[in-house]
């Protein structure tokens, strides 16, 4: 027995030995035809709802819109949908760093209305961040401006500083920025291959070595002290933006005045921190989950935090799991988007609305 079901259509064949592969090839596509049509006349009502896409490291959220419509016009031009489809409107609801994985909420046709509610929604992340240095853009796309003053290695930062995008680990090949961060994120060196670098694992031992040592050697009660620092920041919080963030300085983004090595005053704003939870650490490195209120900078956050320590501290890894009933397990994959998924994957306006 052969089944399928998708889009309230079930297709079932009953297979002997006797059975001929041409009546089966048949009956398939048989099948196939009617759920095209029936995404045919999907299209003709026009694309609307909320699609849950899961990010990977390295590109941007914007670079998820130019995906999808590139899928949608394409099947459009291969005759899957009506030539009478409606231009697609496409939007977001709130951007994730491009160093940053995870949820991404994009709004599809008159879902596109929702950007201000969605732009409320709490948030909750996943969170490295290592202790003793800090970068210009306060992540690992970085460079090394500023480290304790105890923590004396000059072949550290040399390290660090050896390419650009390279932060707490060994250079890495930035022709594929995806793969870089993976491999960053999972500590996984085994897949890594540049010719310029001499065994990157050895130079990865080394950094963890000398920052765990100069971390604990700093900061004794180390564990105790990165609870009591981070409960600090539950609640309602004044939190100064990254140089490198999108807020606007007389109408320039902050971000491209950064570039060009113009340091500008931000005026902290008032955020929420519904919660700071497990805290664990390994070496210097620190990781902890944190559930935020709109407009909650999670690099600040990092930085402050190294602050209250006596230290610097830079956000290794960021991972967005959840905005506010959506989780990351109920996303689409960035590279398995194609005109199917996004219509198994759509969430419609009328149910998010009812949520």
């Amino acid at each position: 027995m052969v089944q399928n079901n998708n889009y309230g259509k079930s297709f079932s064949i009953s297979i002997d030995s006797n059975t001929d592969d041409k009546y089966i090839a048949e009956q398939i596509q048989k099948f196939n035809d009617s759920r095209n049509q029936v995404r045919k006349q999907i299209s003709e009502l026009d694309l609307n709802g909320i699609l849950l896409i899961d990010k990977p490291a390295g590109i941007t959220t914007y670079d998820i819109i130019r995906e999808i419509k590139h899928k949608y016009y394409n099947s459009i031009k291969e005759g899957r949908f009506s030539n009478d489809s409606k231009k697609l409107k496409i939007g977001h609801g709130g951007t994730l760093d491009p160093f940053a994985s995870g949820l991404v909420i994009i709004l599809i046709g008159k879902a596109t209305k929702l950007f201000e509610q969605t732009l409320k929604h709490s948030k909750t992340y996943r969170v490295e961040m290592v202790l003793g240095l800090q970068t210009d853009t306060l992540d690992i796309d970085g460079k090394v401006t500023d480290y304790d003053a105890d923590l004396q290695s000059e072949r550290i930062i040399e390290i660090l500083n050896s390419k650009s995008g390279v932060y707490v680990c060994p250079p890495i090949n930035s022709q594929d920025p995806i793969l870089a961060k993976e491999i960053l994120c999972s500590k996984d060196l085994s897949r890594l291959e540049n010719d310029k670098c001499v065994n990157n694992k050895e130079i990865q031992e080394e950094i963890n070595s000398i920052l765990k040592d100069y971390i604990e050697k700093k900061i004794p009660d180390i564990d105790t002290r990165i609870i009591d620092v981070s409960r600090k920041y539950v609640g309602e919080i004044m939190q100064t933006p990254p140089q490198y963030s999108a807020k606007k300085v007389n109408g320039v983004r902050a971000y491209d005045l950064a570039r060009k090595n113009i340091q500008v005053d931000l005026k902290p704003s008032k955020v929420q921190i519904h919660s700071i939870d497990k805290v664990a650490r390994n070496g210097a490195y620190i990781s902890l989950e944190v559930t935020c209120g709109s407009g909650t900078y999670i690099r600040s956050l990092v930085r402050d935090i190294g602050n209250d320590l006596g230290c610097y501290a830079t956000c290794t890894a960021l991972r967005r799991v959840r905005i506010w009933q959506f989780e990351i397990r109920n996303a689409l994959k960035y590279d398995k988007i194609d005109i199917d998924n996004i219509l198994d994957y759509l969430i419609s306006v009328q149910s998010y609305s009812q949520a």
